[in-house]
């Protein structure tokens, strides 16, 4: 069977396939209620989450940093859930500081 126009066919190896068709499962209620009503739909929705994943920058942080920050994440006193949390905030924060030398 053909794929209707403006759409291809893809194979995929039988591991990705089992993974998606687990996902899609796992996830089916809170999926049907965003609108995506069957697995060829998931699989398109996955690759485009997928494709905006690639275009968030990348980076790597030392370990001995991440340590220190999971560290304070884990004593849940400075409200951070997550690395990403403590990031946004160290970076927001840090410009703020830096904000007298960007504007002159």
């Amino acid at each position: 069977m053909l794929p209707p126009p403006g759409h291809k066919s893809v194979t995929l190896p039988n591991d990705i396939m089992e993974y998606l068709s687990n996902e899609w499962k796992r996830r089916e209620p809170e999926l049907r209620k965003k609108g995506i009503r069957s697995f060829s739909g998931f699989v398109t929705f996955v690759f485009y989450e997928w494709i905006e994943d690639l275009k968030q920058p990348r980076f790597s942080l030392p370990s001995s940093l991440t340590e220190r920050v999971d560290g304070i994440i884990k004593m849940k006193k400075f409200g951070y859930a997550s690395l990403e949390d403590f990031l946004i905030d160290s970076v927001r924060r840090r410009l703020e500081e830096l904000k007298p030398f960007h504007d002159k």
